[in-house]
């Protein structure tokens, strides 16, 4: 039963994100903290499914947690795709590639790396 009530739970933030930003509510304080809620949801999904595929991660999984330090690099190239086409094609290429090469490179599923 956790395993499906932790599947329910889990919301498309990707979604969520484009329709805060459509109504122009990303800014304001709910939007914010309905941003931080999926985001955090999002990593709780990551470890939840790391911790149950049984497989011990390596070391490198310890740079997973230098991930926010290159908030910087990533907030910098979505301020300058000012474009939505831009923006999304960048944010499915981004998880797709960057998301699933660093969680295979650290010894853990690529697929947890997309989420």
């Amino acid at each position: 039963t956790l395993l499906l009530g932790f599947s329910l739970s889990f919301s498309s933030t990707v979604f969520a994100i484009k329709i805060l930003e459509e109504y122009g509510e990303m800014s304001t304080l709910h939007g914010r903290i309905a941003v931080g809620i999926l985001i955090l949801q999002d990593l709780f999904a990551v470890i939840f499914l790391a911790a149950t595929t049984g497989k011990k991660p390596n070391a490198y999984a310890l740079c997973l947690l230098g991930l926010p330090i290159a908030q910087k690099i990533v907030w910098y190239i979505l301020e300058h795709s000012r474009h939505g086409e831009i923006l999304t094609l960048f944010g499915m290429s981004f998880s797709l590639v960057a998301g699933y090469q660093l969680f295979e490179f650290c010894g853990l599923k690529g697929n947890l790396g997309a989420l």
